[in-house]
C-alpha cells in the first residue's frame, strides 16, 4: 500500500468535497504566486505574448516606466503594437497607471494596450476602459491564468519546468 502526505490526502477530500475545476486552478494561482509574483511577473507575461506570436522587446529592469513590454504581431516587430503595463502590487490597480499607459501608448504610437495586475483593478478603470478610444485588455491573475493555458503548449521549455502543467477530462456537471 503507498503512503500518502498529508497534503495529498488533503487535496483529495477538498476534490471530493468542491468543484475539480476551482481547485485546480487556485492550485495553479498558488504555484504562479510562488513562481512569479513581484518582478518576475513581466518576465511570465512576455513568455505568454512570445508564445501567442508577438514579437517582444522588454524595458531593462529598473528603469521606472510605465510601459514594460513593447509587443508587436508583425515581422522584426515592425508595425501594430502593443504597449504592456504588468504591476504587482499589493492593491487594485489605481487609474493613474492606466492614464500613463495611454499617454505611452499615444507615444509610442501603439494600436492597443495590455495592463496586468496581480491584485486586479479599481472600478474606475473597468469603466474608463469601456468607454476609451483605444483597446486595452486588463488582465488580472485569473486572466493571466487564461492566457497561460491558451499558449501553455507553445511555451519554451524552461517555462514548462517552472509551472509542470497536464491537461485533464472530466466529466461536466450541469446546473
Amino acid at each position: 500500500m503507498l503512503s500518502r502526505s498529508k497534503d495529498d490526502r488533503m487535496d483529495h477530500e477538498i476534490v471530493e468535497g468542491g468543484d475539480l475545476e476551482i481547485i485546480a486552478r487556485e492550485k495553479i494561482i498558488k504555484l504562479l504566486e510562488a513562481q512569479f509574483k513581484g518582478k518576475n511577473l513581466v518576465g511570465l507575461v512576455e513568455a505568454i505574448l512570445i508564445a501567442q506570436g508577438y514579437t517582444t522587446w522588454r524595458n531593462p529592469e529598473g528603469l521606472d516606466r510605465i510601459v514594460d513590454i513593447l509587443a508587436g504581431r508583425c515581422f522584426l516587430g515592425v508595425g501594430p503594437r502593443a504597449c504592456v503595463t504588468v504591476a504587482s502590487q499589493s492593491a487594485p490597480m489605481e487609474l493613474k497607471s492606466l492614464n500613463l499607459l495611454y499617454d505611452a501608448i499615444q507615444e509610442s504610437r501603439s494600436r492597443e494596450g495590455i495592463l496586468v495586475s496581480w491584485n486586479g483593478f479599481e472600478n474606475s478603470i473597468y469603466s474608463k476602459v469601456a468607454q476609451g478610444p483605444i483597446n486595452i485588455q486588463l488582465w488580472a491573475i485569473n486572466e493571466v491564468l487564461e492566457q497561460l493555458i491558451s499558449s501553455y503548449d507553445q511555451l519554451e521549455d524552461n517555462l514548462k519546468a517552472k509551472l509542470p502543467l497536464k491537461q485533464i477530462w472530466t466529466v461536466e456537471t450541469r446546473q
